[in-house]
């Protein structure tokens, strides 16, 4: 079969329709240990023709959707629960476990519940658990700048639950979308607790949890009894397949290598540097989807001398050659990056890139006493080759400052709680808008409430982006909404507590025989829809 090169355009003419919400970065929470469920389908009885091996760089942090707030958990949690509201295909908000929803006024709304929904354990789905879910995911830590809104969920009958916000919040069916309001089941909760929940998860989503092996892999199973809707399948219908195992391997060439020899059939975050082979391969399909990310920048602990000076943080954005950086670590994909949002989000602002002064900065330097230099440190996550690359050539560039950089590339799930803490002195990391309004690309990564495991992990603050960043969320009129993200975005590149460097895509790549398959902006897969062909 010749091969095809998939590319889906996600434009910025979006506009103000609603988009498909996944997951945005990262949150603190412990790698859940080994483990599986009790009882149920034995994984290992699944048909060949219906067990579907994916290969990822990173493992989830949590199985629970309230404990963590990053893709690789996200990816798990979409195919386990479900939310009241989904976003359809063509960003449209459809019903989910709500068949429908009021408002009543600017902070509250009624959902009206889908009947006979089944958990994963047997029990059915009341308006309790819809209830319970919303009150613990609001007062959440992990989830609070998707979640945070939530004032109160309330009970007013079988099928019928109250929401209240803490004031008027314009994107509340975006974030209601997002996998971190998925229901679970409050018996299942209570009964064992949230550690142990988030290794041995409950929903009522296609897919059960059904083992996972810490490090290494996870595995879901069809849920023959799901009896619900999720988007492009019909009511109560079921998966094609029966089985499918997520394996963990960092090396991006390693995860290649599956795919062409067969032992994987979904390859999920392919490398750059690896897109050309793929693209040759005859019996792959190379998918890139633009995204709504900006899927790195070198960011800035602010709180740390010397990046508590902005003179030492404009040296290092006039120091490096960000074009080349973004040219070389990722192979010619994407682009550099052109401010806080990236350009496929409504609201983004488009600024000059920055280019690089090696005389300026070094006055910038020698301003902020500091033309000797200092020795720090760039934390990278592992399976990122691209990150990693970038990183060596940024170390390289400022030896012209006589700035020192260690490299410390760590797991996942050490690098989340360490850089929430306020551990490194730069990092680099990334943030999708997953919703796709302007607020969750902005609110969590600038706002000063949310510090650390919030989302703000360069420990930027600046009062007026504050203001602005509420105007933007709690105003009725779209109009003085994109106002505020206008203004609040010229302030944070003027104040730089990070430097954007590049905007690409997610790229994904499966067997030729693999259909169904349905890659978002937002990193999620919706792999209910895939089949062999």
């Amino acid at each position: 079969m010749k091969k095809v090169v998939v590319v889906l355009l996600v434009a910025a003419v979006l506009g103000s329709m609603f988009l498909f919400t996944g997951c945005g970065n990262d949150q603190d929470v412990t790698p859940p240990a080994s483990g599986t469920t009790d009882g149920g389908t034995d994984a290992g009885t699944a048909n060949d023709d219906a067990h579907l091996i994916v290969v990822q760089p990173m493992m989830p942090n949590s199985f629970d959707p309230s404990l963590t707030n990053d893709v690789p958990s996200a990816r798990a949690h979409a195919l386990i629960y479900q939310t009241l509201v989904y976003q359809d295909h063509n960003r449209n908000i459809i019903p989910g476990l709500a068949t429908s929803w009021e408002f009543l006024d600017a902070q509250t709304v009624v959902f009206t519940l889908r009947e006979g929904v089944r958990f994963h354990n047997g029990n059915i789905l009341t308006a309790d658990d819809v209830a319970f879910s919303l009150n613990r995911a609001g007062e959440s830590s992990h989830i609070a700048a998707i979640t945070g809104f939530i004032s109160e969920a309330v009970v007013l009958s079988d099928h019928e639950v109250k929401l209240i916000t803490e004031e008027p919040f314009a994107p509340l069916l975006n974030h209601l979308a997002h996998s971190a309001a998925s229901i679970v089941n409050r018996e299942e909760v209570e009964r064992i607790g949230d550690e142990a929940h988030g290794q041995h998860p409950i929903g009522t989503g296609p897919f059960r949890f059904h083992s996972f092996t810490a490090g290494d892999r996870y595995e879901l199973v069809r849920f023959d009894d799901f009896n619900s809707v999720v988007p492009g399948m019909a009511e109560g219908a079921l998966p094609v397949i029966e089985h499918i195992t997520f394996r963990v391997v960092p090396e991006a060439a390693i995860r290649t290598i599956e795919l062409e020899t067969g032992a994987a059939h979904i390859l999920i975050d392919a490398a750059a540097s690896e897109v050309a082979r793929i693209v040759e391969h005859n019996d792959l399909i190379m998918y890139e989807i633009p995204n709504f990310a900006v899927n790195t920048w070198l960011g800035f602990n602010t709180q740390r001398a010397p990046f508590d000076d902005i003179r030492v943080r404009q040296a290092i954005a006039y120091a490096i050659d960000i074009p080349t950086i973004v040219d070389v670590a990722w192979a010619g994909l994407g682009s550099v990056a052109q401010g806080p949002l990236p350009t496929t989000v409504r609201g983004a602002v488009t600024f000059p890139p920055i280019e690089q002064n090696i005389a300026r900065a070094r006055e910038l330097m020698a301003e902020a006493g500091l033309e000797d230099g200092f020795s720090t440190d760039i934390w990278v996550n592992e399976g990122n080759a691209m990150r990693a690359d970038a990183a060596v050539m940024i170390q390289a560039q400022l030896r012209a400052l006589n700035i020192e950089t260690q490299i410390n590339i760590y797991e996942w799930g050490v690098l989340l709680p360490a850089t929430a803490a306020g551990e490194h002195g730069m990092s680099l990391m990334g943030w999708t808008t997953v919703t796709g309004d302007p607020d969750y690309g902005l609110y969590p990564v600038y706002h000063s409430s949310n510090w650390g495991e919030g989302g703000n992990r360069n420990f930027y603050r600046n009062p007026r982006v504050d203001e602005l960043l509420i105007i933007g969320r709690t105003s009725p009129d779209d109009a003085v909404r994109m106002e505020a993200y206008r203004e609040a975005q010229e302030l944070i590149m003027a104040d730089l507590p990070l430097i954007p460097l590049w905007q690409a895509s997610e790229l994904y790549a499966t067997r030729d025989n693999v259909g169904g398959f349905i890659g978002l902006p937002t990193g999620i897969i919706n792999l209910w829809m895939v089949y062999f062909e």
